[in-house]
């Protein structure tokens, strides 16, 4: 699939409130420190990574690693159920 497809179906299939910063936005495939790589294989340096992140960069090895061994334990139960990671 190409970029324009990805935004294409984008508009198409998701809810209007999920919305891009942009008319054409870059299509990111993958991310490692502080570098991202869109669909057609450029590479950029994220100035950007705040919504939501943490300035650790994308795919550290030890957070990769935590959270692959939390995902083999327990994904999810709600916030109704209290969990030691939550505390």
């Amino acid at each position: 699939m190409d970029s324009q497809t990805v935004r294409q179906k984008h508009k198409e299939f998701l809810f209007p409130c999920v919305a891009n910063y942009y008319a054409e936005p870059v299509v990111i495939t993958e991310a490692h420190g502080s570098t991202v790589k869109d669909l057609d294989g450029r590479e950029y340096l994220d100035f950007f990574g705040g919504i939501l992140t943490a300035g650790i960069g994308h795919s550290h090895p030890d957070f990769v690693k935590r959270i692959q061994d939390q995902v083999a334990r327990l994904v999810h139960t709600s916030s109704v159920y209290p969990t030691v990671e939550q505390v």
